[in-house]
């Protein structure tokens, strides 16, 4: 086995796919294919050896609303150890006022340097899918340091989704893409 080889059972090495995902330049991507094709597999293989903030976000198949998607997202972070329990608690609470999920994650993330949310099944959110983009782009335009990474049967307006460089510093308002 050479060096740039893993020695985990069951953990793919497909080093030109991680050159892309490991690229900073490469804040948004979208591992698209039918179920079965190794989507998750990737993704897991390619996080097993990340040292940032990564959290794994896996929808369920099922409706699901925006609020419902960003608790979701809170109970990952949570589970990751990325958000303490009271932190995720006051989100909790937020969200259940309806509060603005794309406000909230600036705040908590604005700071955080580098952070990666990788989304697995995005095609399970269904009718909310467009409000769900909004949101991640959103969040990519305020947050430079993260990154989202998406498996998906279904498309998403995401697919084409950089933000130039000076949009990327603007407010979590900016309408984008």
């Amino acid at each position: 086995m050479s060096a740039g080889e893993f020695e985990v059972a069951g953990v793919l090495d497909r080093p030109r796919l991680f050159a892309v995902l490991d690229s900073p330049r490469v804040r948004v991507c979208i591992v698209k294919g039918p179920s079965g094709s190794g989507k998750t597999t990737l993704l897991r293989s390619w996080a097993l050896k990340q040292r940032e903030r990564l959290t794994w976000v896996t929808l369920g198949d099922g409706g699901i609303s925006r609020q419902a998607f960003w608790r979701h997202v809170v109970g990952s972070a949570q589970r990751h150890g990325d958000l303490s329990t009271d932190m995720a608690a006051q989100v909790f609470e937020q969200l259940d006022r309806r509060a603005d999920p794309v406000r909230i994650a600036v705040e908590l993330f604005q700071d955080a340097g580098a952070v990666t949310l990788v989304i697995d099944a995005y095609e399970h959110l269904g009718d909310v899918t467009p409000e769900i983009d909004q949101d991640l782009a959103q969040l990519l335009t305020a947050l430079p340091g993260l990154r989202v990474l998406i498996t998906t049967r279904s498309g998403t307006a995401l697919a084409d989704a950089d933000p130039p460089e000076e949009r990327r510093r603007s407010s979590p308002s900016t309408s984008w893409p």
